[in-house]
This record gives C-alpha cells, sequence and structure tokens, in this order.
C-alpha cells in the first residue's frame, strides 16, 4: 500500500518457514540480504519474521515523496 510519504509492502506465506539463527540454505540467505540492501539503498526498513513451520512474514517500508506516476515506477522498479 502507498500513504502520503511511505510505500508499504507486507509479502506473508504459509510454508516451512526455516530458523533464522541458523539458516543453512545460502540461497534464502542470499535472497533476504540482497533484498535488504536494495531497502537500505531507498532508506527503507526491512524486516522479517520465520519460524519453523510457521512461514514467513516480510514487512518492507520505503520513504516516498508524491512525485507523479513516473517516480513510482522507479521505486517499483528496483523489485
Amino acid at each position: 500500500k502507498r500513504n502520503k510519504d511511505e510505500i508499504i509492502l507486507c509479502i506473508e506465506d504459509d510454508g516451512i518457514g526455516f530458523d533464522r539463527n541458523n539458516i543453512t540454505n545460502t540461497r534464502v540467505s542470499h535472497g533476504l540480504s540482497i533484498i535488504n540492501e536494495r531497502v537500505k539503498i531507498m532508506n527503507g526498513n526491512f524486516l522479517y519474521k520465520t519460524n519453523i513451520d510457521e512461514g514467513l512474514h516480510i514487512d518492507i517500508t520505503i520513504p516516498y515523496e508524491d512525485k507523479g506516476d513516473e517516480n513510482l515506477l522507479w521505486v517499483l522498479s528496483w523489485w
């Protein structure tokens, strides 16, 4: 969703989840790191919650100044 000064993206699944203190799948670890880097570049916040057998929930908040649709497309093009 988008409000006056930020874009909020929430992603959730009901998959198997994982132990965030013991990530053995480097693809998962690498993917989360890339998302975090991109969010930081845009001065945003990236949080995720997961537990084994509880799926994954990701919250991303990115500051946004409404400069028209072209600016929004630029922000979304990072994904």
